[in-house]
């Protein structure tokens, strides 16, 4: 039966292509590699039916029709989809055919069917759905925040962009209308998140672990570190990074002309100082980012035009868009999608080169014969749209003048050691959720505050606390993608490395960095970092090296 002409909405549709699977010939090395490439021309369909719900239903949160579509492949498919998938892998895992795939490129591929098929349970099977469903709800809840501001309804982000004002009473007042609408929202939050972890600790006891981090860590297939490389992580941004971050708060304070800085005030520029506003609407970041990407490289220049000509780029701010920024990659038309929520800062500038780098990963490794093998590994892909940042730094005067081009470049910077101090706070909290599910709100919010007073901005919070403790509240991957975030500070610091590598060459820099990205997820997590020149390393020694580095580079750009 062809893969051709597939309604991968309907599972009644989509049961007899995989049912054909388990008639075909399984003996020999051709015979497996075959019946992959048939497999991957089914799951194309599906991948793509996926991401274009996952799109129709971010872009506008209020379109009914999709939501509708969405739970219904989300309830009735992928539940299905879920049982077909682990018996179609263990058929090939036993199959003699595979046993005689012993080459390097199936190497990846084997290794981890074999630690999904050891993980699935048929017991999980409707409980991942209903987590799966209910994950989603995130999005609606989300995209249901309206903010009053001057009179008008307005998107979350364009009163987060006024937290950059040197007018300190106008940031702070945005500061607390942003808060004060979450709170009076939280209830929704934290009841999504109690049924969350009721759902993922189950899944996991069901799977045989005393709890759901210690499931996810092999489901995520983290082979090359585990909890306690996490930990120690955390223990070295305490020791090694936070000193840094809190004398970059001392400088803005002290470049504010405050005695004691607020949570309004960690954004703002001086008064005289307007903050950096490098465009004035989606259409204006969309051109000026073309014009960096041709002055980087041709073939990244035809990729980010052809995805502006196709309107994959979906940036503009509006009600009832869900917050946050994704690239997506529909497997069967082998096209990306981003999405963002643009606001006129510097902030969206690197979102949509961070969000671009993903893109040029997926275009890169297309060909990857492969469906796997056309996603790596997250921390790598990561490592990709972190990398482009580093690589477009020199570029951004496209967007400023000389001095604000050195805000810029400074902002990134201090940005770099913002991303490391938070990724410790979130996986932090990730971790305490999941080894402690049965916690109250009270202790949740509770413990929040302590990882923020340990890993958070050097900030007076007297008389707000209440409101800062529920910032964890929109953070998207505690609801979508759980433990999903230490994969930012081992790309952050692969990003660093890359950036070093270019300051004295960088077309070596992007050519190995392409190299890695060619090869998709077919070689092993520290095989990927090799390729692209870097070491797959967070050790306390790597990361004192880069954090030193950072600080050189910042005491050239002062912040006033």
């Amino acid at each position: 039966m062809s893969a051709k002409m597939i309604n991968a909405s309907s599972w009644d549709d989509l049961r007899p292509h995989y049912e054909e699977l388990f008639e075909l010939p399984l003996n020999t090395a051709e015979e497996a590699e075959a019946w992959l490439r048939q497999r991957d021309s089914i799951d194309e369909y599906v991948d793509e039916e996926h991401s274009t719900l996952y799109i129709a239903t971010t872009t506008n949160t209020a379109d009914k029709d999709s939501q509708e579509k969405q739970r219904h492949f989300v309830s009735e498919v992928m539940p299905e989809l879920h049982r077909m998938s682990f018996r179609l892998d263990q058929h090939f895992v036993d199959s003699p055919g595979a046993q005689l795939l012993t080459g390097p490129t199936h190497e990846v591929y084997l290794r981890n069917l074999r630690a999904d098929v050891a993980l699935f349970r048929e017991e999980n099977v409707a409980i991942e759905a209903e987590e799966q469903q209910l994950s989603r709800k995130f999005n609606q809840l989300a995209g249901d925040l309206k903010f009053v501001w001057d009179g008008q309804e307005v998107p979350m982000m364009q009163v987060y962009a006024k937290t950059e004002e040197p007018d300190r009473s106008v940031r702070e007042k945005a500061w607390r209308t942003m808060f004060g609408g979450l709170l009076e929202h939280s209830l929704g939050f934290q009841e999504l998140v109690d049924d969350l972890i009721k759902l993922r600790h189950k899944i996991a006891v069901n799977a045989g672990f005393d709890n759901f981090r210690d499931y996810m860590y092999k489901k995520l297939h983290r082979f090359d570190y585990g909890p306690e490389h996490c930990a120690e992580y955390r223990k070295s941004v305490a020791e090694l990074i936070m000193p840094l971050s809190r004398r970059l708060d001392d400088e803005r304070r002290q470049a504010l002309g405050l005695e004691k800085l607020r949570p309004w005030d960690v954004r703002a520029e001086p008064i005289g100082r307007d903050p950096l506003r490098p465009f004035t609407d989606a259409d204006e970041l969309i051109a000026k980012t073309s014009e960096i990407f041709k002055k980087i490289d041709p073939k990244l220049s035809r990729f980010y035009d052809t995805m502006k000509e196709r309107q994959e780029l979906d940036l503009a701010s509006r009600l009832n868009k869900s917050p946050g920024g994704y690239h997506t990659f529909r497997a069967q038309s082998r096209r990306p999608f981003i999405f963002m929520n643009a606001a006129g800062t510097q902030r969206d500038v690197m979102t949509l080169l961070h969000e671009s780098g993903h893109a040029f990963h997926s275009l890169h490794a297309v060909d990857q014969p492969l469906l796997a093998y056309r996603h790596s590994p997250r921390e790598f892909a990561e490592l990709a749209a972190m990398g482009m940042e580093m690589i477009a730094l020199p570029h951004l005067a496209e967007f400023y003048d000389e001095a604000d081009y050195k805000r810029a470049v400074r902002s990134l910077l201090a940005g770099t050691i913002n991303t490391l101090c938070s990724v410790a706070m979130v996986d932090g909290l990730q971790d305490w959720f999941y080894l402690n599910p049965d916690h109250t709100h009270e202790e949740r919010n509770a413990y929040w505050r302590d990882l923020t007073n340990e890993f958070g901005g050097d900030t007076d919070d007297s008389g707000v606390e209440h409101l800062r403790e529920v910032g964890w509240e929109l953070i998207p991957h505690i609801y979508r993608q759980p433990f999903y975030y230490f994969e930012y500070a081992v790309a952050q610091l692969g990003a660093l490395q890359l950036w070093q590598r270019a300051q004295e060459d960088q077309e070596a820099t992007l050519r190995d960095y392409c190299r890695a990205l060619e090869l998709g997820g077919s070689r092993p997590l520290p095989e990927l970092f090799e390729t692209a020149g870097l070491r797959f390393d967070f050790s306390p020694e790597t990361i004192s090296k880069l954090v030193k580095a950072v600080e050189a580079k910042l005491e050239e750009l002062p912040f006033a």
